[in-house]
């Protein structure tokens, strides 16, 4: 079939009216080529991260998020290398960032944590382990980290109680038992610590090293107590 010179000028100017839609509608969609050096940069970042240095990878994260602000894997990284650099302000930035990008990741949340933590904001840090334990009940890991940080600031009612839901939500028992010794040993409360390390010697009868170390405390018990006469 021919077309008329009509036909054709018709059909030009509705391939154009086409074209100029689908540009008005991928405007704000990255093209291939963009998403391809955006790919190749985070390659080339997590390659410096392994085999260089981390300040290097830093900048090769850094490239990462130019080409694409809104990459929270890049943020992410860029929060753990500032970590691990002592960049505590740096991190915290990275990893709001991250966190606002993708509020519900699990590994974003628990770095955030830490890097609050390490920034001195007790306060932030406890609200966002609460916040995971909430939707992931079974992190035994960050049951000890938050009791922890409770002992720590003094607050037993709640270290206890956040233990109590450790025991609870994952059944562990020799965990807790031994962080709480721990605590109890670096206190000095050594008859707290002989109760919990009798609790370790009834759950685990046959474990020799429990006895033995029940015997330590006491001996360390009537120093100490021979110390304050």
């Amino acid at each position: 079939m021919i077309l008329s010179t009509r036909n054709i000028l018709i059909l030009c100017c509705c391939i154009c009216s086409f074209s100029l839609v689908a540009q008005k509608k991928d405007k704000n969609t990255p093209s291939s080529e963009a998403v391809i050096k955006e790919k190749q940069a985070f390659f080339l970042a997590t390659k410096e991260k392994l085999t260089g240095t981390a300040e290097k990878a830093i900048q090769a994260f850094i490239k990462v998020t130019e080409l694409n602000p809104e990459n929270d894997a890049a943020w992410f990284e860029l929060s753990r290398l500032y970590a691990e650099k002592g960049r505590a302000l740096d991190a915290k930035t990275a990893i709001e960032k991250a966190l606002e990008l993708a509020p519900d990741n699990y590994y974003y949340q628990s770095i955030a944590a830490d890097v609050y933590l390490a920034h001195g904001d007790t306060k932030k840090a406890i609200k966002l382990y609460e916040d995971i334990l909430k939707q992931s009940p079974d992190k035994l890991d960050l049951y000890l980290t938050l009791a922890r940080i409770y002992e720590q600031a003094g607050n037993e009612k709640k270290a206890t109680e956040t233990y109590a839901n450790a025991k609870k939500f994952t059944g562990a028992v020799y965990e807790i038992a031994s962080q709480k010794l721990q605590n109890y040993l670096e206190t000095k409360d050594y008859t707290r610590a002989a109760k919990e390390c009798a609790a370790l010697i009834d759950e685990y009868p046959d474990y020799i090293e429990f006895k033995e170390l029940l015997g330590d405390i006491y001996l360390m018990k009537q120093d100490a107590d021979k110390a304050l006469e």
